[in-house]
């Protein structure tokens, strides 16, 4: 709050200004005195900031006040009457510093100015800052203006100009937008409102994350062909039913597992001739139950016979030989 003063040219008499703080407006308390043609007695009154309030005793009054406000840009000038000592200007920009001038005019002529400076109250949020961001959404969060009564939240993307906006509360501190573009810068800016004021934009710029890249499809393989390990001589005769039992508990572990696998491999690859007319394999692997991997009369061919062993997968569970 301040308070200045200024003598009128003819009478000598101080005109008061009080200046306050507002969200997006100045308000100006013009002292209860009157202007006049000339000169005659006054009296000083109590007032505000324990400064003097001038009243004059003499008629014949012409008067009015002509306010000047400044600031970086256009001037703001009006005339009031000599009725008013309270004035509102409003749409100010927040957090500005203004340069307030009152004249009071008279038939022959005005005042020297009464120079005072007043700013308006900073009507925007503090540490806004861009959080969550993933292909086509992204999220602002800012500390709040403990004055706002709401907020206006716009984003823009800077590749084709489309907006979006949304009005939150004022105890909101966070807010998301989704279906937005991928890889795409945007900008966004948080208005704060107080009722129907409005402070100036804070914005920030983040950009959407890129799709994913897909791994590159690998080049086809060429299968080598398959090979057959040669039939061992002594077993070129044999003709027999063989039926393994392979233990698949937990008590085997991957290691010997494969192991086993490889033992079934070489024995039955020494095998001459499998069918009915050589010798018939089949394989049951149990752990808490027993699992037919494929019976005696499943495989006809040496080949496939190998494969089926080969595709055979660890079980696993409690031993229960009986």
């Amino acid at each position: 709050v301040q308070t200045a003063h200024c003598l009128h040219p003819r009478s000598g008499s101080k005109l008061g200004v009080w200046c306050c703080e507002t969200a997006a407006a100045l308000q100006l308390r013009l002292c209860a005195a009157q202007m006049f043609t000339g000169i005659g007695a006054f009296a000083q009154i109590p007032g505000w900031n324990s400064e003097s309030v001038l009243s004059f005793s003499r008629a014949n009054i012409y008067m009015c006040y002509f306010v000047v406000i400044s600031a970086p840009g256009p001037t703001l000038d009006t005339f009031v009457g000599d009725d008013v000592n309270t004035m509102f200007i409003l749409n100010l920009f927040s957090g500005t510093e203004y340069i307030v001038k009152v004249f009071a005019t008279y038939p022959t002529g005005s005042s020297e100015p009464l120079t005072g400076r007043a700013k308006t109250l900073y009507l925007g949020v503090t540490n806004l800052a861009s959080e969550d961001v993933r292909v086509t959404s992204m999220c602002a969060r800012w500390q709040f203006h403990r004055h706002a009564t709401s907020y206006r939240v716009v984003i823009e993307s800077l590749r084709d100009g489309k907006k979006e906006e949304v009005i939150v509360n004022g105890g909101t501190s966070r807010h998301c937008f989704y279906d937005l573009i991928p890889n795409t810068k945007h900008r966004i800016s948080v208005y704060t409102q107080l009722q129907e004021m409005e402070g100036l934009a804070v914005s920030v710029l983040e950009a959407t994350a890129p799709v994913p890249t897909e791994a590159p499809t690998p080049p086809p393989t060429t299968v080598p062909p398959p090979t057959i390990p040669p039939a061992r001589e002594v077993c070129k005769a044999a003709k027999a039913n063989l039926v393994f039992l392979v233990d698949g508990s937990w008590s085997i572990g991957d290691e010997n597992f494969d192991k086993i696998i490889g033992f079934l491999y070489n024995t039955i690859g020494a095998l001459y001739k499998i069918g009915p007319d050589g010798t018939q394999v089949a394989i049951i692997q149990f752990s808490d139950d027993p699992r037919t991997e494929f019976q005696l009369n499943t495989y006809n061919d040496k080949e496939l016979l190998l494969n089926a062993v080969e595709r055979i997968r660890y079980k696993g569970g409690n031993t229960k030989t009986g």
